[in-house]
């Protein structure tokens, strides 16, 4: 082995090191989430009884609206910590679940962001459509692919357009994100999947590479479409499970 394929792999081997590192930090930062949202949940059911009492009280008609507006935002939270909570409870066994809850609370948790940015999120499920899978890591792998078109949007316009869309096949299920971005940079496409391949200032070049291995433990395959024409430019992930 000469000089030049010795410097390669010591290179290699340290960015697998540096990969793992981050993964098992990833992970246990996965396990300080579920232990604050568990944490999370007590008072914000304390909360939402209080909320109940209060309205059963005499005031103003201003105070009645305020208290609505405070229980609608208290539902919604609700809705984010229960079923985070479901899927951070999974052990690391697939089970059947409903992947319309995944799209839902992928929703929940990016979708107002995204209204911020005058992004749309166009979404299209069946209300039940079953797979068997690991829930948390799934919910990961979608957050992680609405999150990189929301960035790549944001470096464009207002105006712009997120799909994510379930549906049956014969052989499983498939789920899209699709953007109407600028498309990926020829530079980065051929390298997508690679750990610390990253278009990103401060970007770790991790996020697909995670999503790809998982992919790959549900013995699923994942497809990339990018065009970066005029008019037409945008990037599609789809990912078939069985």
């Amino acid at each position: 082995m000469d000089n030049a394929d010795h410097e390669a792999l010591e290179s290699q081997i340290g960015k697998l090191e540096s990969a793992l590192q981050e993964s098992e930090r990833l992970a246990l930062a996965n396990r300080y989430t579920a232990a604050i949202m568990h944490e999370v949940n007590n008072p914000l059911e304390a909360i939402v009884n209080l909320a109940y009492l209060l309205q059963q009280e005499e005031m103003s008609s201003a105070a009645h609206s305020f208290l609505n507006s405070i229980q609608e935002q208290l539902a919604v939270l609700t809705d984010i910590t229960r079923p985070s909570l479901g899927f951070h409870r999974e052990k690391r066994a697939a089970r059947e679940i409903n992947l319309r809850e995944l799209v839902d609370s992928v929703e929940k948790l990016h979708g107002g962001r995204l209204s911020q940015e005058g992004i749309a999120l166009h979404r299209r499920c069946p209300e039940t459509i079953v797979c068997d899978v690991v829930g948390s890591e799934l919910m990961q792998l979608l957050s992680n692919l609405v999150l990189n078109a929301f960035e790549a949007l944001c470096q464009t316009r207002q105006g712009a357009h997120i799909h994510l869309r379930v549906s049956r096949l014969n052989d499983g299920v498939s789920l899209l994100v699709a953007d109407d971005g600028p498309g990926i940079p020829p530079e980065l496409e051929r390298s997508l999947f690679e750990a610390h391949v990253t278009g990103k200032p401060n970007g770790s070049g991790l996020g697909l590479w995670i999503s790809e291995r998982i992919i790959r433990s549900h013995r699923g395959r994942i497809r990339v479409r990018t065009s970066r024409r005029a008019g037409r430019s945008g990037t599609a992930f789809r990912i078939v499970l069985p």
